[in-house]
């Protein structure tokens, strides 16, 4: 899988690991589309209609996938930290931080080979998320269903 491809996914598992997506998730998606090159060489457009559906089919599969494609791929340090930037903004994108985000963040930490005080120094907001959890973590149930109708990046 192209990096370009990976950051898009992170985007969008990100973006529904709580269940909900949100507007304001949407726009930040549309933003990064359109004025950074992170999803370069994506069809952004198709490939959400895509995720929309996959998710919907298979539901938390979906996440697991991503997170075994993150797990086998190839990142330099850069790209990693690029990535778990990436996350934290979806995560803070609609102002509330759901337990489940923070689960599925230290989901994806633990398939980065970057240290934690690396990640601090260039992402100091990801020291929160970093932390143990102070009981074992419970199971996060998710239950999606978006509807791709209603889900687009670009205004039209």
């Amino acid at each position: 899988m192209e990096t370009s491809e990976l950051y898009f996914k992170t985007a969008f598992a990100v973006m529904s690991c709580d269940g909900d997506i949100a507007n304001e998730e949407l726009k930040l998606l549309s933003d990064f589309a359109c004025q950074s090159l992170l999803f370069n060489g994506v069809d952004t457009e198709n490939r959400l209609k895509e995720y929309v559906e996959r998710i919907n089919n298979d539901g938390v599969r979906f996440l697991d996938q991503y997170l075994d494609e993150l797990g086998s791929s190839e990142l330099t340090e850069s790209e990693q930290i690029r990535l778990a930037d990436l996350a934290i903004k979806f995560i803070f994108a609609d102002n509330v931080v759901q337990y489940s985000e923070i689960v599925f963040f230290k989901k994806i930490r633990s398939r980065l080979t970057i240290s934690d005080q690396r990640l601090v120094e260039e992402i100091p907001d990801s020291e929160e998320f970093l932390l143990p959890d102070l009981e074992e973590p419970r199971l996060v149930q998710w239950d999606f269903h978006f509807d791709a109708a209603n889900m687009k990046i670009f205004n039209q």
